[in-house]
């Protein structure tokens, strides 16, 4: 898959979990309950680290069917939540092979996996039955 093609979005119009949306919607893919954290990030940017809790993810889990996953058992399409602040996921990444991520924060960008990264991951999330 062409990963480069996303870079060349508008960002001013997307924000981490719009744009890990649009991926998976122009490859088919529904992630169920996306839309809600959208609209609820778009309301209270300010406060959007206290709405991802634990009831949270575990509703996402529910309902998408999906399951949590490690690190070495991550694959493409898997959703990344990484903690950016403090203990809460604040950030979204969508993993996309060979040890990378791509991500919108305040612009697109393919990154490595590496330990800076890796140190922040809260949970990855195995939406989508490969």
């Amino acid at each position: 898959m062409d990963w480069a093609q996303y870079l060349k979005l508008p960002h001013e119009e997307y924000n981490c979990l719009t744009f890990i949306d649009k991926i998976c919607k122009d490859q088919n893919f529904v992630i169920k309950g996306l839309d809600i954290m959208t609209k609820y990030y778009e309301s209270h940017k300010s406060s959007w680290g206290n709405f991802i809790k634990e009831e949270s993810i575990d509703n996402f889990i529910k309902l998408n069917n999906s399951t949590l996953v490690t690190v070495k058992d991550i694959t493409e399409f898997d959703i990344i939540l990484f903690s950016i602040k403090n203990v809460r996921p604040q950030h979204f990444g969508l993993y996309i092979g060979l040890n990378k991520f791509i991500h919108h924060r305040k612009y697109f960008k393919i990154d490595e996996l590496d330990s800076e990264w890796r140190d922040r991951i809260k949970y990855i999330i195995r939406w989508k039955n490969i």
